[in-house]
């Protein structure tokens, strides 16, 4: 691949694709993030591409033909006008490579690739925690990553908000804020064995996907490359440990043969009220973990926001869920009197519910239950708490989903708040009044034909503090 020369076209186009650093003459390209899985976000991509082009054979930018070499790295950049620069807005595996068939020419291809998140339950753990903070949990999950995929991960652990400006390459590897690095594009130990099962893996889940196919597109310069935007966490996302005595959590054993890292991250996000994800970054990926209160807010360009809303067809489901009751585990310890914790007999377990105040309201003050969940791991009460609040805001958010339409759209991600009115063809429904959604899908379509867009998944918002605890008691088995 040495001898390859990357893809440098005259003008700038919407993304530009890497493969193992590589420059390739894309096609139509998209770019996933859903609210699904272990992780509050995951991201996986799909497009095509031209080889040959203007005498350059592209795909040998992939190793398609060494078995025994390291899955290739996908790297995918967004162009932001407001910063006058690219974004990075993918970093993952390829897990496909193939002609694109159809009436599409020979000459066109298309890959698939996943970002780490989708890896997690291929990576067995065996871990005996007692009491640790959420940052040795974190840097347990980065640990085990680096071992076994070939993608540098690092932990975000920087108290300063990161800035909304271009950046050189240089200053954005030099780990500034405090993050490690492990060599970019080295195979892990242990990746070559499971390789195969983390394809069959892609597979399975890609094969799921029902968004339309893709069609060709003309790629055009960046302009050299040299300008890199820093990624944003978008609003007030603000990853943030806090090392006090709240943020421990209850002892948990990890066994190789029962337990992945994606069982260690279900664990840690489902007793605590915070968000996990992977950040793509141009030569990492990074983890990022904020408190679930620190989410991000959108409001459409009608609105005096940024988010150029074309259409917006989502509705409000009249009376969605709002109440959800969890039965925890018997556990040695389910809270704390006078800073002394409370012993659990081992015929008790602890029964918490938790209301959507507004949505209790509106419903005429009549709680609209969803199933008892009694497949909890929780071990204390408060770790219960926290989960039932966590649980209740995904089955509201996910309750009643419909579609809205903006053009190019970077900053988004699930879990943020978006704030609009019914939409048709750029035309806002003014007779009405805003409604705030919950977004649970992103999906960039960068296209050659027309206008790139974001398409959005939404449903009914839920603010932090909506959700309450209205009942903690202990139950006999």
């Amino acid at each position: 691949m040495s001898s390859l020369s990357p893809h440098s076209p005259n003008t700038e186009t919407d993304c530009t694709v890497e493969i193992n650093g590589t420059r390739i003459p894309v096609a139509d390209v998209d770019i996933h993030i859903r609210n699904e899985g272990p992780m509050d976000m995951g991201y996986y991509a799909e497009g095509q591409f031209a080889s040959p082009y203007e005498g350059e054979d592209y795909l040998q930018a992939f190793n398609i033909e060494d078995e025994n070499s390291p899955m290739d790295v996908c790297y995918i950049r967004i162009y932001r006008d407001d910063l006058d620069g690219y974004v990075p807005a993918f970093r993952g595996l390829v897990t496909g490579v193939g002609n694109a068939g159809g009436d599409t020419p020979e000459s066109i291809w298309k890959f698939r690739a996943r970002g780490p998140a989708f890896f997690l339950d291929k990576i067995p753990v065996a871990e005996n925690f007692s009491g640790p903070g959420v940052r040795a949990i974190a840097e347990l999950i980065v640990e085990q990553l680096n071992e076994d995929v070939p993608l540098s991960v690092s932990l975000n652990d920087s108290f300063t908000r990161p800035t909304e400006e271009a950046v050189s390459e240089v200053q954005d590897t030099d780990d500034s804020d405090g993050s490690f690095e492990v060599s970019n594009l080295s195979p892990g130990t242990g990746l070559l064995e499971r390789q195969a099962e983390l394809l069959d893996g892609a597979r399975s889940f890609l094969s799921d996907d029902d968004d339309e196919d893709s069609t060709l597109v003309a790629d055009n310069n960046d302009g050299g490359g040299g300008i890199l935007v820093q990624p944003v966490i978008q609003g007030s996302k603000l990853f943030q440990f806090i090392e006090d005595e709240q943020n421990n959590v209850s002892r948990k054993t990890f066994t190789r043969n029962r337990h992945t890292l994606a069982d260690v991250v279900s664990w840690i996000t489902e007793t605590k009220d915070l968000f996990l994800y992977f950040a793509p970054r141009h030569d990492r990926v990074k983890l990022q973990v904020f408190p679930q209160q620190e989410l991000g807010t959108h409001d459409a360009h009608y609105l005096g926001g940024e988010v150029n809303v074309v259409d917006n067809n989502a509705l409000s489901e009249v009376n969605p869920i709002n109440t959800l009751t969890l039965n925890a585990k018997a556990a040695n310890t389910l809270g704390s009197v006078g800073g002394f914790e409370v012993q659990a007999p081992d015929d008790e377990f602890v029964q918490v519910t938790a209301r959507h105040g507004p949505l209790y309201r509106r419903a005429g003050e009549t709680a609209l239950h969803d199933t008892v969940f009694t497949e909890s791991s929780a071990n204390t009460k408060d770790e219960a708490e926290k989960e039932v609040r966590k649980r209740l805001y995904n089955r509201i958010t996910n309750a009643t989903e419909g579609d809205m339409t903006t053009l190019l759209y970077h900053p988004i991600t699930p879990h943020d708040s978006i704030t609009a009115l019914p939409t048709c063809r750029s035309t806002p429904a003014t007779d009405t009044e805003p409604i705030t959604y919950n977004v649970t899908r992103v999906h960039h379509q960068i296209r050659a034909s027309g206008i790139s867009k974001t398409r959005l998944n939404v449903g009914v918002g839920v603010e932090n503090g909506d959700i309450e605890i209205v009942n903690s008691t202990y139950k006999e088995k």
